[in-house]
């Protein structure tokens, strides 16, 4: 049985760049944010646009979900982190998280800390139903561009500028591990429970896997051209799409052997997400547009 991916569709889905896309977890909607202030939500798979939601003043650079997905979170350049009511298309509150552009954001496990990375240095933790502040980190020190939780929702680990990831034991409030990763800069974190391992991307164009428990180096592999490598994991994990310039790579795990090239028009891919069935990729560009590739199988 062969995998085929097609493309599905392809829409404008913002008025400039397309920073994040997300699927729900429990509803056939797939949320766009972009460079142009808009959180935008859209049917699947007809992709029709479902809903507008207003309020940031500046590029919406993420969005996640809490524990119930009536809700959604965002972040944006405009330093704010807000929570908004989807059903009833309004926004509940808005918390200023943190002096400069807000890179990062990611939700934990049970859905009720939502963690924030900013161009400050700062990584900071907020309650996902009321917007509280929880703790905050400084151990990056730089621009963090990456979040990501471990599968136990007790550790949090984050990267940047530097090169370095730092892995914070949320429960203690404190540093547990930092670790040189990558030259330059850390680019993508992404948890890989089904082999208890990490992936890390850096700008030194590397792929690294890490053992998820005492953080040693597995693997290296080189990766192709640069680009912000943006990942997204298959449901099933066999799956990982890497996005880079021009073009989304797909490669299998463990082995991470290439199973096939996804041409892009735009030079920038900023965004990837699967769909929770994982019968879509959802890529969003650097040219306004959001492209939907198709998983299909045949035998």
């Amino acid at each position: 049985m062969a995998s085929l991916v097609k493309q599905a569709a392809v829409f404008q889905a913002h008025e400039h760049y397309v920073m994040s896309v997300r699927f729900m977890p429990e509803k056939p909607i797939l949320v766009t944010a972009g460079m142009d202030n808009a959180i935008k939500l859209w049917g699947v798979p007809n992709w029709s646009l479902l809903m507008v939601l207003h309020g940031h003043d500046n590029s919406v650079n993420a969005v996640d979900f809490p524990a119930d997905d009536n809700y959604l979170l965002s972040v944006s350049s405009d330093r704010t982190l807000r929570q908004w009511h989807v059903r009833r298309r309004e926004q509940l509150w808005s918390q200023t998280a943190h002096k400069k552009t807000i890179s990062a954001l990611a939700v934990n496990p049970a859905g009720t800390v939502a963690a924030t990375g900013g161009y400050d240095g700062w990584v900071k933790l907020w309650s996902t139903q009321s917007g509280e502040a929880l703790a905050q980190f400084d151990d990056i020190g730089a621009h963090v561009s990456t979040l990501c939780w471990l599968p136990d929702g007790k550790h949090l680990l984050g990267g940047g500028l530097g090169g370095a990831v730092c892995v914070w034991d949320v429960e203690e409030g404190s540093l547990r591990q930092r670790f040189h990763a990558h030259e330059t800069a850390v680019s993508q974190l992404r948890s890989l429970p089904a082999q208890n391992s990490l992936l890390s991307a850096g700008a030194d164009r590397l792929l690294k896997v890490w053992d998820a428990q005492d953080f040693s180096l597995r693997a290296t592999h080189a990766l192709p051209v640069h680009g912000s490598y943006a990942m997204a994991l298959s449901p099933d994990q066999r799956r990982i799409a890497v996005a880079m310039e021009k073009r989304v790579m797909l490669y299998t795990l463990p082995e991470m052997n290439l199973l096939q090239t996804l041409w892009m028009k735009a030079k920038g891919v900023n965004a990837l997400d699967f769909s929770p069935d994982g019968d879509y990729l959802a890529v969003g560009e650097a040219n306004k547009m959001v492209t939907i590739w198709c998983f299909k199988e045949e035998t």
